[in-house]
């Protein structure tokens, strides 16, 4: 499987990950429930933010996701 298709299953993994989940996530927590390294959590958040399907906030020195898109 190419880079692409890599990305592109892990970017499902994380939305599924997020919607089952029902609230903002770390990047370590969805690391763990998706099974996926955290460079490859990175990648798929990129692929979800241009597609406007995820939205990231910071608390403090965490980063917390979370699904919708704001403004």
């Amino acid at each position: 499987m190419s880079i692409w298709g890599e990305v592109g299953v892990a970017a499902g993994l994380v939305h599924d990950a997020l919607k089952d989940k029902g609230e903002p996530m770390g990047i370590h927590e969805l690391s763990k429930l998706t099974g996926l390294d955290s460079s490859t959590v990175y990648m798929a958040l990129g692929w979800l933010l241009r597609e406007y399907k995820v939205t990231v906030d910071r608390d403090g020195r965490r980063y917390l996701i979370s699904l919708g898109r704001k403004g």
